[in-house]
Order: C-alpha cells, then structure tokens, then sequence
C-alpha cells in the first residue's frame, strides 16, 4: 500500500486507453466519475459542470443561472445548521473551522448581490434560507457551528470580508432581510 502511495500518479489522457498503447497505466488515475462510456474514453463530463461549462453567459438570466449552477453543489456539503461548507480536504494553513467557514462565505460574494437585486427569485429560496441559517448559527457563540473568535492573522478577517459587503449592498441583503428578521422575532 505504502509502495502505491509513493508513486507518482497523472490524470489519464484518452490516448492511454487507446487500442496498442503498450505503456503500463496502473498508476493512473481516472477522475472520480463513473460514467466512462468506454475503454476510450478516461471520463465523461458530469451534468453540473455540463450545465456550467456549457453556459453561454450572453444575458442575466444565463448569468442568473451560472450563479445558481455553481451554489447549488456546494448544499451537498453544507453543514446541518448551514454555517459551514466541507468540500473535501484542503491544503489550506489555517484551521478547519475556518476553512468551513471560507466555504460558506465565499458563496456570499454572488449569492449577497443577487439576492439585492431580486430577492424573491425563486431560484435562489432555498439557498437563501440555508445562508440566513448559517449566518445566524456562524455568528452564535452558544451554537456548535460558531465560527470563533478571531487572533492574529487569522482567515476569519479574509471571510468577514465577504458578510460584511452583504450587508453594505442593499437594505435587501441577505443579513438585513434574513439575519435581522430572525433576531427581532
């Protein structure tokens, strides 16, 4: 196992798998989809990033839907209580808690604007009550999903950067409307 470890490894190209290609390809690997059509083929495209990759992003609604394309993968790692997005491992240097929070946060950076703009989209209900959400339980000291206090050089400064321009946008912003709401209740 150990040996197998230490052995480089490179995404296969499709001429690996061609007909007499003799060269050995154990070590290479396929990407993770499970899709391959053939021999030939190393992968298919998945249909999200189909849907993404395949947008021509000529009008707002095209940019509308690119916007919702790209954040409605991210639910799949979203947290219970919506403050925190595991993707997979990172090779960041700060904490996990923090690059959680890089995950939900980043989101905000389209997310936020659109929500100005049209806040009853219904495209975007769901996204924006899992936001709220994890906005409300991020900032909670007493919640599990809190993001924590602050220290030196931390990453939490970086993501603040991104909640904080969602409340500067508009009256109708993702913290104004949902974040406000849930603590005059």
């Amino acid at each position: 196992m150990l040996k197998e470890l230490a052995s480089p490894v490179r995404l296969a190209r499709q001429d690996d798998f061609a007909e007499g290609r003799n060269e050995d390809v154990t070590n290479t690997m396929r990407l993770p989809f499970e899709h391959h059509q053939s021999p030939e083929m190393a992968c298919t495209t998945p249909d999200p990033v189909k849907k993404i990759t395949s947008n021509p992003v000529n009008s707002r609604e095209d940019l509308i839907d690119l916007l919702h394309d790209l954040l409605i993968p991210l639910q799949a790692g979203q947290s219970a209580g919506g403050a925190r997005i595991r993707i997979g491992h990172t090779g960041t240097h700060f904490d996990q808690v923090a690059a959680e929070l890089e995950g939900y946060a980043r989101a905000l950076w389209g997310l936020a604007p659109m929500l100005a703009a049209d806040p009853e989209n219904p495209k975007f209900s769901v996204l924006r009550a899992a936001w709220v959400k994890g906005l409300d339980n991020g900032t909670n000291p007493a919640h599990e999903e809190y993001w924590g206090d602050h220290t030196d050089k931390d990453q939490r400064f970086v993501e603040m950067a991104a909640i904080v321009r969602d409340s500067s946008v508009s009256q109708q912003s993702l913290l104004t409307a949902g974040f406000l709401a849930i603590h005059r209740s």
